[in-house]
């Protein structure tokens, strides 16, 4: 089937918020509020999350010293802003909690004296204050919370102090207590890296590499999952999923493809196969292409159906619910 194109919306241009300042670490939490952080160009590229790969995983997981940061966040219509004091976590990722909090998560978790993990993932109130810390362990490629304060952790398949054996994506609640972790579904392959992570208030969807397969997994209600393996190696960093189509978009490092991806249709039947697979091409307002040199100042976020990405100071969406499909 031949490649349809994907034209993403402009959401926002964050340009006249920043003076000149960086977006870090841009996300969306799950009421599709964009969220990040804002510094300028005196702070350490170690806060600089756009993506993790393994190239980078093996980096201090302090920053070498704390830093009060400022916080957007941004709805499409208004913008709000907050500040966090003594941040001392490198490569952060935030969402998101109730009660007006935010949790920030550092994507490394150096070894102690002890040998236990440091505490990488810190509460902030709605004063920017740290009231609690806990460990979510090493390695993190992803994290989503959802409404009533889950929280989501997908693992990169790179880390140094997280045993491959572990499962590769976590839920906790909002104070670190483990509340599920991942299992395959019957006669699919484990997960040591997670992929792609999308978490919605009653779903979520996930997807990760085994040879041969590249299986996606859904979520349910009381954590009951099912899966099918595909065949499409596209190696997404991200997916969003309308009803039974699911699409694949990214990748990583120098590999990853930000024009191409493909959208799979899965069966929901005994046999749970790939019923259609439809390659697409994404691009900007105006049928511009993604500029290979921006691999490492996009991020994309899946959240529902919608697929959000974050280039340089601007907020793109695709809305699968929006899309023409071929007959």
């Amino acid at each position: 089937m031949n490649a349809i194109d994907i034209v993403m919306t402009l959401r926002a241009d964050l340009t006249p918020f920043l003076a000149g300042r960086r977006l870090v670490s841009p996300s969306v939490g799950p009421d599709g509020v964009a969220v990040m952080f804002v510094a300028d160009d005196e702070a350490p590229e170690s806060m600089y999350r756009w993506i993790i790969d393994k190239e980078n995983l093996w980096q201090a997981s302090r920053l070498e010293r704390p830093r009060s940061v400022d916080i957007l966040r941004y709805d499409g219509v208004a913008a709000a802003w907050s500040q966090l004091h003594d941040l001392e976590l490198a490569w952060p990722l935030i969402q998101p909690l109730p009660g007006d909090c935010l949790l920030v998560v550092g994507a490394r978790s150096g070894l102690l004296p002890d040998d236990s993990l440091e505490d990488n993932a810190w509460v902030y109130d709605a004063r920017g204050r740290a009231i609690r810390q806990f460990t979510v362990g090493d390695g993190i490629r992803h994290l989503q919370t959802d409404l009533s304060g889950t929280v989501w952790v997908g693992y990169s398949d790179g880390s140094e102090y997280r045993d491959q054996s572990t499962p590769g994506l976590i839920a906790l609640d909002d104070h670190g207590r483990p509340m599920w972790q991942f299992t395959p579904p019957d006669g699919m392959a484990p997960m040591s890296g997670c992929d792609a992570l999308n978490v919605t208030d009653r779903n979520v969807w996930t997807n990760y590499y085994y040879a041969p397969a590249c299986p996606v997994v859904h979520i349910g209600d009381e954590f009951r999952t099912q899966g099918w393996n595909t065949d499409q190696h596209v190696n997404p960093s991200c997916l969003a999923v309308d009803r039974d189509r699911v699409l694949l978009w990214g990748g990583y490092g120098r590999g990853r493809a930000l024009n191409h991806g493909v959208i799979v249709s899965v069966e929901q039947n005994e046999r749970n196969g790939i019923a259609t697979s439809i390659p697409f091409q994404l691009l900007l307002p105006g049928d511009a292409q993604l500029d290979e040199r921006a691999r490492f100042r996009v991020r994309a976020i899946g959240r529902g159906p919608i697929l959000n990405v974050f280039l340089e100071c601007c907020w793109y969406q695709t809305d699968l619910r929006e899309i023409n499909w071929p007959e």
